[in-house]
């Protein structure tokens, strides 16, 4: 394999950095369903199921204070419930409501339609070549921050 130089670490940071900003470009438009935060809390509930704020914290990569701020706000909004965790009476599960996952699911669609339009004139070989890319760079980033944070046992393939 041949060695990368640092110009190559600098393009990925850069164009990263681009992408992250152009993504912020729609936030005004998908805030109007869910914010950021709630997209990506429901989007976890809807890949695992239930689940206490701790293990929501630490799939995400956050503090549990925050991860109990947002879902207090999406439990006000009626878009999770709270339920009793069968093993550990000190702790509670949460699961989307009918509403959450209506608004999740048309959140989605509207981002899938969007991603839909801006590869449209790729090859499917290079779409589906950019997702493998993508989800690899995302195992990668969280693999590291867990050990960066302390974690020692990050749990993979788990992401929104």
């Amino acid at each position: 394999m041949a060695e990368t130089g640092d110009e190559v670490y600098q393009q990925v940071e850069h164009y990263v950095s681009l992408l992250i900003r152009r993504a912020d470009i729609t936030k005004a438009i998908d805030s109007q369903i869910l914010d950021r935060s709630a997209y990506i809390l429901l989007g976890q509930l809807d890949t695992t199921g239930s689940q206490t704020i701790s293990t929501l914290a630490s799939r995400l990569l956050l503090d549990i204070s925050t991860v109990s701020r947002q879902i207090a706000a999406l439990e006000s909004k009626g878009l999770v419930h709270r339920v009793p965790h069968p093993e550990n009476t000190r702790s509670s599960l949460f699961t989307m409501t009918a509403e959450g996952q209506r608004l999740y699911n048309l959140m989605r669609e509207k981002r899938v339609r969007r991603y839909r339009e801006i590869l449209a004139d790729w090859p499917d070989e290079e779409t589906a070549a950019l997702a493998r890319c993508l989800k690899r760079l995302n195992e990668s980033i969280e693999v590291r921050a867990k050990r960066w944070l302390g974690d020692p046992q990050p749990q993979r393939g788990n992401g929104p």
